[in-house]
């Protein structure tokens, strides 16, 4: 149920509070998207705004994604800070294999993305974000930030401020990270720290599973 708000500020278009939506892909739950308030605004750069362009806004996101188990897939590349050969899983060419035996690229289909009640929308904006991801069970992984952007045309979710991620008994914090739900995988942009039960790691950049098991410096 959709609560419209009656109070609109001038500069949003369409405005919700106590958004909700859940999203199927063949008849499987692929997402679910709540929010305290959603709002449709038009697209600013510098001091103008552009009426043909709008930017979708979440406000204190909580996003559920569901996976599919699928089988992964085994690079060997290098990585400097353990066995001279650490293991990275990603998309090879037995097609749709991953990183992790997951997959989320069900969550950009058109079934599992709402449709907007106005159109040329050119980013979704949600700040702040807290992202659960499930396997067919449970929940693996948990990434939260102070802003998160959905980008459809490359089919990334980015992480922007104060990113945290965590999976089991390890955690990675860095300040912007993008996820790619098709792969599994995510990769930080910049400095990170990624603790595990063994030991403490620092870097300028890495890519690994959603697990934070397999990894590789960029």
């Amino acid at each position: 149920r959709h609560e419209i708000s009656r109070h609109h500020r001038p500069k949003a278009r369409h405005q919700i509070r106590g958004f909700r939506f859940d999203g199927t892909h063949e008849g499987k739950r692929t997402i679910c998207i709540k929010a305290d308030k959603f709002s449709i605004e038009k697209k600013k750069l510098g001091f103008f705004r552009f009426s043909l362009l709008n930017v979708a806004r979440f406000r204190n996101v909580v996003i559920d994604i569901y996976g599919q188990r699928i089988e992964p897939v085994r690079q060997a590349v290098s990585c400097a800070d353990s066995a001279p050969s650490q293991t990275i899983e990603g998309q090879g060419q037995g097609g749709d294999k991953t990183a992790s035996g997951l997959t989320f690229k069900h969550i950009f289909s058109r079934q599992a993305l709402p449709s907007f009640p106005v159109k040329r929308i050119s980013s979704v904006v949600m700040n702040p974000v807290r992202l659960k991801l499930h396997d067919e069970k449970s929940v693996v992984t948990q990434i939260s930030a102070d802003s998160a952007t959905i980008r459809l045309k490359k089919r990334d979710i980015l992480f922007r401020g104060n990113v945290r991620v965590l999976s089991g008994q390890r955690s990675l914090t860095t300040g912007e990270l993008s996820m790619f739900p098709d792969k599994g995988v995510i990769r930080t942009h910049g400095h990170f720290i990624l603790k595990t039960p063994q030991k403490q790691l620092r870097g300028e950049g890495l890519t690994t599973d959603i697990f934070l098991k397999s990894r590789t410096h960029n």
